[in-house]
């Protein structure tokens, strides 16, 4: 085996620094914390979050081939993120749920019925 060297040893303190596996788990929280403060709230709520929950309730229908799992999914899902962002982002104000927890789930129900549609012509 190779000797390490002072330098090569001091590196790899650093890199060991800054990898999770050393790091204490308070201290990870505060970085998934930035993370995710250094997105916006009109992004998340409008891109971000209505992309991964609509995804993942149409494959939920399609994985089980029914068409009404799909927006119950989507439903969990967004309703879960409401709670959440309510209390994160707005504690004093206490929770609230906005017209999307209707509007997300009538869109995966939509696509969930176009792809089960699709896939029974194959």
């Amino acid at each position: 085996m190779k000797a390490r060297g002072k330098e090569e040893e001091h590196l790899i303190q650093e890199i060991e620094k800054f990898c999770f596996k050393t790091m204490p788990l308070g201290k990870r929280r505060n970085i998934q914390l930035n993370f995710i403060n250094s997105i916006d709230p009109f992004l998340m709520q409008l891109v971000i979050v209505p992309f991964v929950v609509i995804v993942l309730g149409v494959v939920a229908a399609i994985l089980t081939k029914r068409v009404f799992v799909g927006p119950i999914v989507t439903l969990l899902l967004y309703l879960l993120y409401e709670i959440w962002s309510s209390l994160y982002y707005y504690p004093e104000s206490g929770m609230s749920l906005t017209l999307f927890i209707i509007i997300y789930p009538f869109i995966t129900f939509i696509i969930s019925g176009v792809a089960d549609k699709h896939g029974e012509k194959d």
